[in-house]
Formats: structure tokens, C-alpha cells, sequence
């Protein structure tokens, strides 16, 4: 490969300048270094906003759920009471969760699956608790959509399908 004189004088002026400037071009390579680092701490805070959004998010979920859990369980108390339930089963240490002693109609699921809910398991969600989960998908029209919403909300509750209530207060009418 032939260099021409002319990029010969070139690259020993770039030389000449480079050892002449060397400080200059290690301010620039340390500006470089500087912008990349301050470039990550941009990103970090970035990925810091998004992970404060998404927390912020789960916990305002958190006391969606914990409210919705409150206001039923004090329905449920309410109910179980009037039910003719002693206080005690519902309050005491070994009380049975509230929740239980709602209707159906009181978790506000949609009306077509309460419907559903109601003609196959009962009205109470104590009747709906002790069904398992291969017992309501064979229901009509109870795939696994519904499953899954009622699967989610039971969760949200502290409840879950297939539970046994042993002495339970309430007896099936």
C-alpha cells in the first residue's frame, strides 16, 4: 500500500499536534468517561422513576384490596350476626373469616357469572368455598374466564375454592 507525501505530512502533523494536545485529549477522553457515567445515572434514575411508579401502583392495589377485604368483613360480621351466628364464631380467636357469611351477590362479581355462582353452589360464599375448582368448571357456561375471576377474587379475600369448614355455624337450607 502506497501513503502520498501529502498524507505523510498529514499524520506527522496529527502526531505533532496529539503530543502537543495530549492534556487536551485527556480532558476530552475524561468529558467522554463523565457524560457515560452521568448517561447511566440518567437510565438508574430512570429505571428508579419506573420501579417507584410500580410500587407506588402494587400499593395502591394493596389498599384497594385491603378496603375491599374491611368492608366486607364488616358485612360479614353484620350479617352473620343477624343470621343468629354468636358473636364469637365471627370475632373470636378461632372466629371463622366473615366473608363467609355474605351472598354471593355482595362481592360484586359481574351479574351473569352471580347468576351462575348462585344456581350451582348456593347463595353464600360458604357454599361457593367448599365447591373444588374441577367441580365448577363442569358448571355451564363457568369456564375457565370465570374460574379465573372468581379463583382471583377469593385470593384477594383470603379465601380459596375446595376449603372445608368444619362446625361451621351455618347449616345448608
Amino acid at each position: 500500500m502506497e501513503v502520498s507525501m501529502e498524507e505523510c505530512w498529514r499524520l506527522r502533523k496529527f502526531l505533532a499536534d496529539l503530543s502537543e494536545n495530549g492534556s487536551a485529549l485527556l480532558t476530552l477522553l475524561s468529558d467522554y468517561e463523565r457524560m457515560k457515567i452521568e448517561l447511566q445515572l440518567v437510565r438508574d434514575e430512570s429505571q428508579l422513576a419506573e420501579e417507584v411508579h410500580r410500587l407506588r401502583q402494587l400499593m395502591d392495589k394493596e389498599r384497594a384490596e385491603h378496603d375491599l377485604r374491611l368492608r366486607l368483613s364488616c358485612l360479614g360480621v353484620a350479617r352473620a350476626i343477624a343470621c343468629g351466628v354468636p358473636e364469637d364464631a365471627v370475632t373470636g380467636s378461632d372466629a371463622f373469616n366473615p366473608i363467609l357469611f355474605l351472598r354471593i351477590a355482595d362481592l360484586g362479581l359481574p351479574r351473569p357469572l352471580e347468576e351462575r355462582i348462585v344456581f350451582h353452589s348456593g347463595e353464600w360464599v360458604w357454599m361457593l368455598v367448599e365447591r373444588t375448582e374441577s367441580e365448577t368448571r363442569r358448571w355451564k357456561g363457568f369456564g375457565k374466564v370465570s374460574s379465573r375471576k372468581v379463583k382471583n377474587l377469593l385470593e384477594v379475600l383470603h379465601l380459596s375454592l375446595g376449603m372445608r369448614l368444619h362446625n361451621f355455624p351455618l347449616k345448608p337450607p
